[in-house]
């Protein structure tokens, strides 16, 4: 079977390392050059061409919400990666905006 197009949905885990996210920062720094993320290394493999959707700090609703925007650009023989985030990331709307939060789960109170 050949594939068409990749399209990838998560968070900065999907995103991969040219986020602006700390983490990918020091690992890009510590590593001396920038990794590729998951859906590029597939995308390669079949060579297809790919949209990464990935946006750091996502919830599963912001990530649900993007394939939700793009289904209909999405057509037979494209493959979907969708990388759910922690359940902890949640979403809230404040003035008519979302923001995502994540609960600080190594509180104890």
């Amino acid at each position: 079977m050949s594939y068409n197009k990749l399209w990838a949905f998560g968070d900065s885990l999907t995103e991969g390392f040219n986020s602006n996210c700390d983490w990918a920062k020091e690992y890009v720094d510590w590593k001396g050059y920038i990794p590729k993320a998951n859906s590029e290394i597939v995308a390669e493999y079949y060579n297809i061409e790919s949209a990464n959707l990935g946006r750091g700090g996502l919830d599963n609703y912001g990530i649900f919400e993007s394939l939700c925007e793009n289904i209909t650009h999405i057509n037979d023989n494209d493959i979907v990666i969708i990388g759910w985030s922690d359940i902890a990331r949640f979403r809230l709307s404040i003035d008519e905006n979302w923001h995502s939060y994540t609960m600080n789960t190594n509180n104890t109170d």
